[in-house]
C-alpha cells in the first residue's frame, strides 16, 4: 500500500491502571456511569482529548494504580491509517519508541524480557452490549489476573467454572455475554466481575459460532510470533484464519503494518463487510511490559470508504510489498516479518546464501492416507512392525526408494484411505537444501505445483481456500522414543481429528482430559511419551491411541521444559503467516523465537526458502549443537489441502558439516 495519500488519525492511548468494565459502571469509582448507562455516552465522546491527562494520573498511582512503575509514560500518541481493497484490510501504526523504565518489582526489571513491544487490535461488531460504547473495555473485568479481585488458587480449585477455563496463567479477558451474572459494584464484601458465573457450554458455543464475540490479533515484536484468537468465555489466542505483519524499529520509531483478509469462515473471527461500521480498539505492551501494565486505546468506529467513521478505511489497491525492512533493521525486527507471497524474495539471494556451496538431497514426499503411528506399530498393518520395534529399522532405511509408490497406494484409496481425492497426486519430489553460518541454519525447498483437484466432499472444492500451499517442518532431539526412527510420524496418532478413533462430542464432555487441552478443532498432534498408557492394537473394541491418557500437568511441564518435544515450523503461503511452536501433549502454534520465510511461485514452481536460528531460549524450541545429529521431516500442503491430507516426508537425520546425516547443512 502506498500510504502517502491514505488519511490517518491520532489517537492518544493511555496507561488504565485497574480500571475494569465493572469501574466505568460504578458511579463511585467514574463520574460518567450514570451518563454512558443513561444517555447512551460513549467513552470516547467524553475522554477523547484527555486521554494523556487520564493516563498520567493512573500511572503515577494517583488514580487506580496501586503499583506504579516509577519513570513509565502515561500516554503515547499513535498515528492510525487504514485502507483496504477487495479481499483485504490493511492497518498503520507509527509512534515514538521508550527509553526503558525498570520495574521495581521484577527480576531483572522487565516483564517480558522477549518482547520489546507487542500490539494487538481488537474488533467487534454491534452484539456485545457496550462493544459500540467501550470498545475493547468490554473485555476487562475486575476479577481478571492482575486486577484487584483475582480469584485466588484456593477458589479456583474445585471450581466447576474453573474447570471449564484455561487458568492456568489467571482469569483471562471475557465478555458479560458469556456469563449469567456480573457483580458491579461490590456491596457487602462481594468480589466484583463474574468470572465464575459460566452459562452453559452450549450456550456459549452457540454465541461464538454466530460472531457475537470480540476478535483479537496480536505481534509480538521479539518472536515474531502473530497471534489470530477471540474473547468470549475467555481469551483464545488461536483458531483465526491468520494475518501478515511487517514491523520495523528505525531511529527509535516503530511502524507497523497489518494485512488481515476482510473475510473468513473461521469460528471466533469476524468477518468484515464494507457498507458496515465495526467496533476497534488497540493497545500497546512498550518497554517489555505485560497483562495490565500497557498503554490502551479507547473504542472508536472503523468504518471502508465512510466520512463518518473514526477509523475511515479507504480503498486503495495493493501494488506493492506491505512494506521493505532497512537493511539495517534489527534481528527482532527481522523474525518479525510475517510476508505475503507477493512481497517475498523471489530469487536464489533471499538470504544472502550460496546455494550452489549448500548440501542437497532430493526427497518424494507423499500422501499417508490414515497410516498412525500406532499402525506402524502393528504388525496387523504394517510389515515392517517386528523390524521396526526389534531391529531397530527406521522408515527411511526401507522405505526411501518407494515413497512414489506407497503413496500412490493410499492416494487412489486402495490402502489406508477411506475418502480418496479423485485426481489428487500421491508423491512429490521435492529438493532439499541446507546450509549454515555461526547463527542460523538455512533451508531451501524446491518442488513442482500440481493441478488443481476438486475435493468431492468439500463445498467449493478446496479445504483452505485461504491458503494454496502451506509447509511444515518438525526437528527433534533423540529424547523421544521412536524421533530417530520414524521422524515426525511419532506425532501422528489413530485418534487424532479425521482419523479412524478420533473421539466424538460426547467422549469429551466432562472428560478430566479434555479439560486440559484445546479441542475447539478436535484432538491435534502429540508424542506418546505425554501419555501414561497408549492402545497399539485395538482388541476388543478399544479405541487406539491414547489422547485422553495424559500424565499428570507437572510431569509433561517438566518434559517440555528439558526439550523433550516436537520442534514445530509451519509457513502459510496465502496470508504469509509463520507459526513456530511445538508438540507434546498436544499441538502449539505459538511460543517459539519465529524465524524468516521467502517464498515464491514462479511458472508453478515452488521455491521457499527459511532461516532460523540455531540457539533458542524459548521452551519449546530445539537449540542445534553443530556437533549434533538431529531428527528432522517436513510436510506440505499443497493444492488448498487441510488436516491429514498432505504429504510428508518420512523421518531423516540432519547434520552440520557431517557427511553422515542424510540432510547436511554445509557452512557458508
Amino acid at each position: 500500500i502506498d500510504w502517502s495519500d491514505v488519511p490517518s488519525r491520532e489517537i492518544t492511548i493511555f496507561y488504565p491502571g485497574q480500571t475494569s468494565m465493572e469501574w466505568v459502571l460504578n458511579g463511585r469509582d467514574h463520574g460518567g456511569a450514570r451518563a454512558f448507562l443513561k444517555s447512551g455516552d460513549t467513552c470516547t465522546s467524553c475522554h477523547d482529548q484527555e486521554t494523556a491527562d487520564m493516563g498520567e494520573k493512573m500511572v503515577s498511582g494517583e488514580k487506580a494504580e496501586p503499583t506504579p512503575i516509577p519513570g513509565k509514560r502515561g500516554s503515547i500518541p499513535v498515528t492510525v491509517q487504514a485502507a483496504h481493497d477487495d479481499a483485504n484490510l490493511f492497518l498503520r501504526f507509527e509512534w515514538e519508541d521508550t527509553t526503558h523504565v525498570e520495574v521495581p518489582f521484577v527480576d531483572g526489571g522487565k516483564m517480558d524480557p522477549d518482547n520489546p513491544m507487542k500490539l494487538a487490535v481488537m474488533l467487534a461488531n454491534d452484539d456485545l452490549e457496550y462493544a459500540d460504547k467501550a470498545g475493547c473495555w468490554a473485555t476487562c473485568h475486575h476479577d481478571a489476573r492482575s486486577m484487584p479481585d483475582t480469584p485466588e488458587a484456593d477458589a479456583l480449585a474445585g471450581n466447576e467454572a474453573a474447570a471449564r477455563l484455561d487458568t492456568s496463567g489467571g482469569i483471562t479477558k471475557y465478555v458479560q455475554e458469556s456469563r449469567s451474572k456480573i457483580e458491579i459494584r461490590g456491596k457487602r464484601g462481594k468480589k466484583r466481575g463474574g468470572w465464575d458465573q459460566l452459562k452453559s457450554a452450549d450456550e456459549n458455543q452457540a454465541a461464538v459460532e454466530s460472531g457475537q464475540l470480540m476478535d483479537i490479533l496480536r505481534y509480538l515484536s521479539g518472536s515474531g510470533e502473530t497471534e489470530d484468537g477471540h474473547i468470549f468465555a475467555q481469551r483464545i489466542m488461536q483458531g483465526g484464519q491468520g494475518f501478515a505483519v511487517v514491523a520495523n524499529l528505525d531511529a527509535g520509531r516503530w511502524v507497523l503494518e497489518m494485512k488481515r483478509s476482510l473475510s473468513s469462515d473461521q469460528s471466533g473471527d469476524i468477518s468484515l463487510s464494507t457498507d458496515q461500521l465495526y467496533n476497534f480498539g488497540f493497545a500497546i505492551h512498550d518497554d517489555y511490559s505485560n497483562a495490565r501494565f500497557h498503554h490502551v486505546s479507547l473504542g472508536y468506529r472503523l468504518g471502508f470508504d465512510n466520512e463518518e467513521a473514526d477509523i475511515n478505511a479507504v480503498k486503495r489497491e495493493a501494488t506493492a510489498p506491505v512494506m521493505e525492512a532497512p537493511a539495517a533493521a534489527s534481528p527482532a525486527t527481522e523474525a518479525s516479518v510475517s510476508t505475503p507471497v507477493a512481497a517475498t524474495t523471489a530469487n536464489s539471494e533471499g538470504f544472502n546464501i550460496d546455494w550452489s556451496k549448500a548440501g542437497s538431497r532430493d526427497i518424494t514426499i507423499f500422501y499417508p492416507g490414515q497410516t498412525s503411528m500406532e499402525w506402524v506399530l502393528n504388525g496387523r498393518d504394517h510389515g515392517g512392525a517386528r523390524a521396526f520395534l526389534k531391529s531397530g529399522d527406521s522408515c527411511v532405511s526401507c522405505h526411501d526408494k518407494e515413497t512414489a509408490e506407497m503413496g500412490e497406494k493410499m492416494v487412489s484409496g486402495e490402502k489406508a484411505e477411506p475418502t480418496p481425492i479423485p485426481g489428487k497426486r500421491g508423491s512429490i519430489p521435492v529438493n532439499v537444501q541446507a546450509s549454515h553460518d555461526a547463527e542460523n541454519l538455512y533451508l531451501k525447498f524446491e518442488w513442482d505445483d500440481g493441478a488443481h483437484a476438486d475435493v468431492p466432499f468439500v463445498d467449493g472444492g478446496k479445504m483452505d481456500p485461504d491458503n494454496a500451499m502451506k509447509i511444515a517442518l518438525m526437528f527433534a532431539g533423540d529424547e523421544l522414543e521412536y524421533a530417530k526412527q520414524a521422524g515426525c510420524w511419532g506425532t501422528c496418532h489413530h485418534d487424532a481429528r479425521t482419523m479412524p478413533d478420533t473421539p466424538e462430542a460426547d467422549a469429551l464432555a466432562g472428560n478430566e482430559a479434555a479439560s486440559r487441552l484445546s479441542l475447539a478443532e478436535g484432538v491435534s498432534k502429540y508424542v506418546q511419551e505425554s501419555r501414561s498408557e497408549m492402545e497399539i492394537r485395538g482388541k476388543r473394541g478399544k479405541k487406539r491411541g491414547g489422547w485422553d491418557k495424559l500424565k499428570s500437568a507437572e510431569e509433561n511441564t517438566a518434559a517440555v521444559e528439558s526439550g523433550q518435544i516436537m520442534d514445530l515450523l509451519r509457513y502459510q503461503s496465502g496470508n504469509g503467516m509463520i507459526e513456530d511452536g511445538h508438540i507434546y501433549a498436544e499441538r502449539h502454534m505459538q511460543g517459539g523465537q519465529g524465524f524468516e520465510v521467502s517464498s515464491n511461485n514462479d511458472g508453478g514452481h515452488w521455491v521457499v526458502q527459511m532461516k532460523r536460528k540455531l540457539s533458542s531460549d524459548q521452551t519449546g524450541d530445539i537449540s542445534f549443537d553443530p556437533a549434533k545429529l538431529y531428527n528432522f521431516g517436513f510436510a506440505i500442503h499443497d493444492d488448498f489441502s487441510n488436516a491429514r491430507f498432505h504429504h510428508v516426508s518420512l523421518g531423516y537425520r540432519l547434520g552440520f558439516d557431517n557427511q553422515e546425516a542424510d540432510i547436511n547443512a554445509i557452512a557458508q
